[in-house]
């Protein structure tokens, strides 16, 4: 089981790098990801994660482990060569997508994807929102626009209840 330590607070990862450090962990495998306020104890940049941990808390879907999926990502365009990652990740209960901008500027990016993935309606995580994904010849793709440093995470559950 592999863990990340995320340092955060004066002199360390800002709550903002901090979010992105965790969903690039959850995206390359981390198991189990700890914060740890460099003042000691759960300090200001600690507690302003929060917000971050109830989105998996409220996902029972994502208890699972999840595992890279091999392919479903034809590629990402448009980044202007900034580094955008895409990640696809799967378990028994769910399909999610991790993407992460980590230019400090505005990358707008297509993300597209095998015939083999699912059309649906997808959930943004952290926003709550809908995300619907439009077919194209080759298969569905996605028109994003990342803020500086940010983050996008979209589920879709592989089973009703």
């Amino acid at each position: 089981a592999l863990s990340k330590a995320i340092r955060v607070g004066r002199n360390a990862r800002t709550p903002i790098e901090a979010r992105m450090d965790f969903w690039a962990a959850v995206a390359r495998g981390a198991q189990a990801v700890t914060f740890l306020d460099v003042e000691g104890g759960a300090g200001p940049a600690v507690l302003s994660l929060g917000e971050t941990i109830g989105i998996v808390t409220r996902n029972q879907a994502l208890f699972v482990p999840l595992r890279a999926r091999k392919g479903g990502i034809r590629g990402v365009t448009g980044a202007s060569g900034a580094p955008v990652e895409v990640t696809l990740l799967e378990s028994a209960d769910a399909l999610v997508i991790v993407g992460i901008n980590y230019a400090p500027s505005v990358q707008k990016v297509t993300i597209n994807f095998e015939p083999e993935i699912p059309e649906a309606i997808w959930q943004n995580l952290e926003t709550s929102t809908s995300v619907n994904f439009v077919m194209g010849r080759g298969g569905p793709f996605l028109e994003h626009t990342f803020s500086p440093r940010d983050t996008l995470v979209l589920m879709i559950r592989k089973k009703l209840r």
